[in-house]
């Protein structure tokens, strides 16, 4: 077995992962009284870009062939989507409490997952539905 492959590795990822983005609301919050939302949402990322390049540089040439080749179109989308839905959740959470931001974050796959339906009338599989109603119980 695999160390990527290990269940106990891939719970410990995603713990990780939603400790991370959990944590958010509370250290930004106060960061915000200090740093401009745009400010601080790039210092964010321009860390979390150095993590991924040190990953990729860990994991061989393979991830920048794909990289290099797409580019543009990964750049474009990343700033316009991580880069300005982050400056408008720190925004939002100048104006807002902590709890409000993370209740909002923790119901958007469920709002997607409506969303798709309503308007692609794309309708979840029981399964998605199911996963859905569990974490808005999670949320709840």
């Amino acid at each position: 077995m695999t160390p990527t492959s290990s269940p106990i590795a891939a719970t410990v990822a995603m713990l990780f992962a939603a400790i991370s983005w959990g944590s958010l609301f509370l250290v930004g919050k106060p960061v915000l009284g200090r740093l401009d939302p745009v400010w601080f949402t790039a210092v964010r990322y321009l860390l979390a870009g150095v993590g991924m390049t040190l990953l990729v540089m860990r994991f061989g040439q393979r991830p920048w062939d794909k990289l290099r080749t797409h580019w543009v179109t990964l750049t474009g989308h990343g700033v316009l989507g991580y880069g300005f839905f982050g400056v408008l959740v720190l925004e939002g959470l100048k104006l807002s409490l902590p709890s409000h931001g993370a209740v909002l974050m923790a119901t958007m796959p469920m709002t997607t997952i409506l969303l798709r339906w309503l308007l692609d009338g794309h309708r979840p599989g029981l399964g998605v539905a199911g996963a859905a109603v569990l974490a808005l119980g999670g949320v709840v």
